[in-house]
């Protein structure tokens, strides 16, 4: 089965993709840059889609940032820290 995996490079969606590959899928992978300050996750990504010979495209959305700025990941505001249920950390939302 074919399967189009959006990848962040977080362990969440690398989890996914590899058991998505244990159970036979055919997997592409896709990533949004759009001026997160975690970026180093979209590395990973890469690192890990070239590792396993998968076909993995980033698509450049960095305008989201212009347009909003009331995330924590892509405006000069501090990045909380907490359980991503708890009310602070609705400012990580993109």
């Amino acid at each position: 089965m074919k399967t189009l995996l959006i990848l962040s490079g977080g362990l969440d969606s690398t989890t996914l993709l590899y058991n998505l590959l244990d159970k036979g899928h055919e997997v592409e992978a896709l990533s949004f840059y759009y001026a997160q300050k975690h970026s180093r996750e979209l590395d990973m990504a890469a690192l890990t889609c070239r590792s396993l010979g998968i076909k993995h495209e980033i698509i450049d959305v960095d305008f989201l940032h212009r347009i909003s700025k009331t995330s924590a990941l892509t405006s000069e505001t501090e990045v909380p820290e907490g359980h991503y249920e708890a009310e602070n950390m609705k400012s990580t939302v993109v």
